[in-house]
């Protein structure tokens, strides 16, 4: 349980992170591909961050790291 616990509050807190710090993301995301990456497309990443944390507890719950 300790690794998966420290995989859930890790994912949390880029995914938290990666809300705070939305516009420099955004930017820098826009210099490596080109063009414009506007804010929302990084909340949308974060909320991936969020969701994998989540099927990583439902994951566990069920047996599959063990």
């Amino acid at each position: 349980m300790t690794l998966v616990a420290i995989g859930v509050v890790l994912f949390v807190a880029v995914g938290a992170a990666m809300i705070v710090a939305r516009k420099p993301l955004a930017d820098g995301q826009a210099i490596v591909f080109g063009g414009s990456v506007v804010p929302g497309c990084v909340i949308a990443e974060a909320i991936a961050m969020f969701i994998a944390a989540l099927l990583m507890i439902v994951a566990y719950r069920y047996g599959l790291f063990r």
